[in-house]
C-alpha cells in the first residue's frame, strides 16, 4: 500500500502560529464531514526517500532524517489541527521543521548505500556512468526472472551462460545526494519556504505534516 505526505505551511503572525497556504472550498465537506474548506499544499509528490528525511517514514535506505516524528506542535494552528483530527488514527509519524531546520541538514553530502535491481538490457549503459540507474526497482519476481548480484551476472555473461530464455535483473549500487535524491523538495519547494521567512533565522515559518498509507 503506498503511502502519502500532508503538508501544511504555518507562520509566526501577530503572536501565533497561522497555516498560509492557499485556502480553496472542499466541496465534499456536507457529504463526508470534513473541514469545509482545506489548504492547496507547497509540496504533495510521493517520494519515499525525501519521507525518510523528513520523519524516517518508508526509510528503506537508512537515510539519516532531520528529525524522528515529534507529533504536532502544541501550538499548531487550529486549521492544521483540524485536519490532523480530521485524519486520526489514519494519518501518523505527525510532525513539523522549521525552515531553518530544512536549510541546516547535509543536503549535499553522499549517500553510498542506494541500490536496486535494472535489467540487464540497461547494464551497460548504467555501468558506463554508475550513477543513478535512470529506472529501477527495489524488487522483482516472476518464474521467469532471475535476480543476480553484479558481480555473478557479469560472470555468468563473460563465459557466455546467460539463458536466453530467462529476464535478468542485476543488483547494482550507487551514490547519490539527498539533494538529488528529493528533487523539486529541493530545488523548489525549500527556495519557497524560504523567501516566506521574515525571521532571520528563518525560524518564523514551519511545515507540519503527516502521512497516510
Amino acid at each position: 500500500m503506498g503511502c502519502d505526505i500532508h503538508i501544511y505551511t504555518e507562520k509566526w503572525i501577530d503572536g501565533e502560529w497561522q497555516c498560509i497556504d492557499k485556502k480553496y472550498k472542499n466541496e465534499d465537506a456536507e457529504e463526508y464531514d470534513t473541514p469545509k474548506y482545506n489548504r492547496e499544499p507547497i509540496y504533495s509528490s510521493r517520494n519515499y526517500r525525501l519521507f525518510s528525511i523528513l520523519a524516517d517514514v518508508r526509510n528503506a535506505f537508512d537515510i539519516e532524517p532531520i528529525s524522528y516524528p515529534k507529533g504536532l506542535p502544541d501550538d499548531v494552528s487550529d486549521f492544521v489541527k483540524e485536519w490532523s483530527a480530521d485524519w486520526g488514527v489514519d494519518g501518523h509519524s505527525r510532525s513539523f521543521l522549521t525552515v531553518q531546520e530544512l536549510l541546516d541538514y547535509k543536503w549535499n553530502k553522499p549517500i553510498d548505500n542506494f541500490g536496486g535491481y535494472i535489467h540487464d538490457g540497461y547494464y551497460d549503459e548504467w555501468a558506463e556512468k554508475r550513477g543513478a540507474p535512470v529506472g529501477w526497482c527495489g524488487y522483482v519476481g516472476g518464474r521467469d526472472v532471475i535476480r543476480i548480484t553484479e558481480k555473478d551476472y557479469l560472470k555468468v555473461r563473460n563465459k557466455g551462460k546467460l539463458d536466453p530464455s530467462k529476464y535478468y535483473y542485476v543488483f547494482v549500487e550507487w551514490s547519490e545526494t539527498p539533494a538529488e535524491v528529493v528533487g523539486s523538495f529541493y530545488t523548489k519547494t525549500i527556495p519557497q519556504l524560504k523567501e516566506l521567512c521574515d525571521a532571520p533565522d528563518y525560524s518564523d515559518v514551519r511545515i507540519v505534516f503527516w502521512f497516510d498509507n
